[in-house]
């Protein structure tokens, strides 16, 4: 059977060995944003705070109980966890952040709504990822079709960059072509 879980903890350890620099532009101005993903930012991203098992309450153990397979989806689904579009969408994550789509600074007191203290959006259909000071702090679904971007200035990604941590080599994953001048 599939383990989701273990693929999401799996998908997780992949991103921890990488750095992401987008480069965002709007109105002739850039911005650079950059990302990279501690250890124990895994646990508030697939919404372990909601869960009732011990074992993943700790943000700095909880990839690991997972990758050692000391919790299984099985164990979870049983225990009564909801929050399966956060696990999908982690396994998605590394490919929607080496698309095309656009970067929202995000501004919080636009979205009174909202407990989420961020710097970037980023959204790709109905998928919401936050940063703050380049850590992921918040994934999930939208499911009630909230407005997160509202009154947030967009940027066109112009650039996506993806350093391994571990050798220093970059690779350019996105560069928007410009047009030329006639």
């Amino acid at each position: 059977m599939c383990d989701i879980l273990l693929q999401s903890a799996i998908a997780y350890q992949t991103l921890m060995d990488y750095e992401y620099k987008i480069v965002g532009g709007r109105k002739g101005q850039t911005i650079e944003v950059s990302i990279s993903f501690p250890q124990d930012a895994y646990h508030h991203l697939v919404g372990f705070q909601y869960s009732r098992i011990a074992k993943l309450k700790g943000q700095k153990t909880a990839l690991r109980c997972i990758l050692n397979r000391e919790v299984s989806f099985e164990m979870l689904k049983t225990s009564g966890f909801k929050h399966w579009d956060r696990v999908q969408s982690l396994i998605d994550l590394k490919e929607c952040l080496e698309s095309n789509r656009f970067v929202f600074r995000y501004r919080t007191h636009e979205c009174p709504y909202s407990q989420i203290k961020a710097d970037f959006l980023f959204s790709w259909d109905d998928v919401i990822f936050f940063t703050a000071e380049g850590i992921p702090v918040s994934l999930f679904v939208n499911q009630k079709q909230t407005d997160y971007t509202q009154k947030c200035p967009q940027y066109t990604v112009l650039r996506i960059d993806r350093t391994n941590k571990i050798t220093g080599e970059t690779c350019t994953v996105y560069q928007r072509q410009v047009a030329e001048e006639k």
